[in-house]
């Protein structure tokens, strides 16, 4: 078995063509397609902020799959709570607070993103200047079930 060093490849802009090729070779057939989805979504990402819309569609395509008798995707249930943080993020990132704001609070409540979907959203309804929300979320945060979660920069923030 070949083994993979750090130096035998790398994320600069030359490698983003030849591994969205990969990915869109997946069939949606495929059970990691998924994944596949995700990751395509994640590199048009990095590629540009323009990307980032297009990005945000990849990523509603994961929100619309479903499982069947005969095709069932590997844990697509956090594969759908990933691709949801990865729309608010996105919005973020272009400065659609809102809409960043609207995709954080999809996430599940008790999911295991939750506590991330709500330090987030905390930031995207601070830019929003919408501080009542802010700090609605920075209070859940201190909750006794958060206990064991790490989120410094909420201290910052509140």
């Amino acid at each position: 078995m070949a083994e993979i060093s750090a130096s035998s490849w790398s994320l600069d802009e030359n490698d983003y063509g030849k591994s969205l090729a990969h990915l869109n070779a997946v069939p949606r057939e495929s059970s990691y397609y998924d994944k596949a989805l995700y990751l395509t979504g994640i590199i048009k990402t990095f590629q540009n902020r323009a990307g980032g819309q297009e990005a945000v569609e990849d990523y509603k395509d994961i929100l619309e799959l479903k499982d069947t008798p005969k095709l069932k995707y590997w844990d697509l249930s956090n594969t759908k709570q990933l691709a949801t943080l990865a729309i608010a993020r996105t919005q973020y990132t272009l400065g659609n607070y809102a809409d960043a704001k609207r995709a954080y609070e999809q996430i599940p409540r008790y999911s295991t993103y939750w506590d991330v979907a709500l330090f987030e959203d905390g930031w995207a309804s601070f830019m929003a200047e919408d501080i009542g929300t802010a700090m609605g979320s920075l209070h859940t945060l201190q909750a006794p079930q958060f206990a064991g979660s790490f989120q410094p920069e909420s201290v910052v923030l509140k």
